[in-house]
């Protein structure tokens, strides 16, 4: 899909996301489209909507081939009570362990302990005696399957996502002064090195920064056919720091 189609896809569809839980919201006009420009992507009132995306991670297809040699069937084991299971492993830790033993800790800890997980986030740093710090997400009300990725480089990342912020909210900035609720999508679709648990623990340090010129921030993860949305919410003295993440799939 081109990246115009895929870019207005992910703003459509978040639309129908608010219309579908009573926000009244107008059509979409279009403002960036080809040639592009240096407006925001579209307004749909009272929004002001735009789009960017997250790089891909240098050799990530390498680190990924290794990685999923490693976690080869694993989604196959079945958590009782069944869940949805986000897990994420730190990629430096990751390049620095035995694999087979690697190997041998997770599915020891996908049967015998995840399933005792309270609902929501953890994290630690090991597993099973292997020194690989790891951050999860469990649902109980989400469909059951178990997704197991790697963790981005959150100093490098942040310093990425700090710069997104900045060119972007001078954008949204004009919209906001005309009293639009300015909205910022940020999309990933390799989730794998984007779990929202990571995501979440990179925003902390900079969106504060920002958030004059952006009322709302999502990340649209669109590794699956289906969309799904997770903002950023105000949430004092939650175990995260004061913002959590909120899920919502179309």
């Amino acid at each position: 899909m081109p990246d115009i189609e895929r870019e207005q896809r992910v703003i459509s569809e978040w639309v129908l996301l608010q219309k579908k839980h009573g926000i009244e919201i107008a059509e979409i006009k279009w403002l960036d489209s080809p040639p592009r420009g240096d407006d925001i992507e579209a307004i749909a009132p009272p929004f002001a909507i735009e789009h960017t995306s997250i790089d891909r991670l240098e050799n990530q297809r390498g680190h990924e081939a290794q990685f999923k040699q490693v976690v080869q069937d694993l989604h196959r084991i079945e958590l009782s009570p069944p869940a949805r299971l986000s897990v994420s492993i730190s990629l430096e830790d990751f390049l620095k362990v035995d694999r087979k033993k690697l190997r041998v800790a997770l599915d020891q800890w996908l049967r015998k302990e995840a399933s005792g997980l309270e609902e929501g986030h953890s994290n630690g740093n090991t597993i099973c005696g292997i020194s690989v710090r790891w951050w999860c997400w469990k649902y109980k009300d989400r469909p059951p399957r178990i997704i197991i990725g790697l963790a981005v480089d959150l100093e490098k990342r942040s310093k990425d996502i700090s710069g997104l912020l900045r060119k972007k909210s001078n954008k949204l900035g004009g919209y906001k002064r005309q009293s639009f609720t300015t909205v910022l999508i940020i999309e990933s679709c390799d989730f794998q090195l984007m779990a929202p648990d990571v995501f979440l623990e990179m925003i902390l340090g900079v969106q504060e920064k920002y958030k004059r010129f952006i009322d709302q921030l999502w990340l649209a993860d669109t590794s699956l056919n289906d969309i799904e949305y997770w903002r950023i919410v105000p949430t004092p003295g939650h175990l995260n720091g004061p913002y959590n993440l909120v899920a919502a799939t179309i």
